[in-house]
């Protein structure tokens, strides 16, 4: 069995729908399937987690393909990685395909996704050091794959770069094909992928927020047919078109000095991953 564990805001989408569902020979399950399996999978607490269940629910075969992003953890912060990388070993996967991003881009989407699921803090209180929905360790993608090599074996593992998806995905494809030994992969025109709103959008949707039902406040008392995911609907229809067209759409939403962190945390660590396995991170200034 072959697993593709995330990470979330890597261009997953594409790979799912375009990609993974392609290949020659390998038997995909597609994302609902993998919701079903995974989203308990990796919520369970270890006294909860039943194997036996899960093996039973897997196709045991080499050639089956899951994908599931939520398998990094929980985003922003991560809960059971490492837990559930060993969860991975015992219920039968043998390879491990990791897809990373360059972290000073992942904070913004990071951050975005937590407003569109209904958060209400400001970056500084975001991505404070006791934040309980931020942890720095979380894109630590060093100390994670390390962990990964040491239970699966490195030639197990597969690292792909967003940033290659998006301007060499032909490579990408071509590693994809050969670690999942897939005779060929079929053509697609398949383009579809995630669009985040712009940062006045996200900046209104905060505030929204706090009167809305989402994740966050699941209160009986807020009706539930004002909801943040449709607030972000009606965001996308009439905000985001007036402020692309003005030209103000790529507008960062996280202060300077939080991708200044980025760059000083990770630049160690990115640096032993690209010698490790030869990834060309530094051509995107992942150090």
């Amino acid at each position: 069995m072959i697993v593709h564990i995330g990470y979330q805001k890597t261009g997953t989408t594409f790979l799912q729908n375009a990609i993974f569902k392609n290949l020659e020979g390998v038997q995909y399950y597609e994302y609902g399937h993998c919701r079903k399996i995974f989203l308990p999978f990796v919520k369970s607490t270890t006294l909860e987690f039943d194997k036996k269940k899960y093996v039973s629910l897997l196709d045991q075969s080499d050639k089956a393909l899951y994908s599931y992003e939520g398998l990094v953890g929980s985003l922003g912060v991560g809960t059971y990685n490492t837990e559930i990388a060993y969860r991975l070993k015992d219920v039968g996967f043998k390879k491990v395909m990791i897809t990373i991003r360059r972290q000073t881009s992942m904070l913004e989407s990071v951050y975005k996704q937590y407003i569109h699921d209904g958060g209400v803090l400001k970056p500084h209180k975001y991505f404070a050091e006791d934040s309980l929905f931020f942890k720095w360790s979380f894109l630590d993608y060093y100390s994670l794959i390390m962990h990964y090599v040491d239970l699966f074996g490195r030639k197990n593992v597969l690292i792909n770069l967003q940033e290659d998806l998006l301007r060499n995905a032909e490579n990408v494809i071509t590693q994809i094909v050969e670690f999942t030994n897939a005779g060929s992969i079929n053509e697609s025109d398949e383009q579809s992928k995630n669009v985040s709103l712009t940062t006045a959008s996200v900046q209104v949707m905060r505030i929204l927020n706090h009167m809305t039902y989402n994740f966050y406040r699941p209160s009986h008392l807020i009706t539930r047919k004002i909801s943040s995911e449709k607030v972000r609907g009606v965001l996308e229809v009439t905000l985001d078109p007036v402020v692309r067209k003005l030209g103000s759409g790529k507008k960062r939403v996280i202060p300077k000095k939080y991708i200044d962190k980025a760059n000083q945390l990770y630049k160690k660590n990115n640096a032993l991953l690209d010698k490790e396995f030869e990834l060309g991170m530094e051509a995107y200034n992942y150090y």
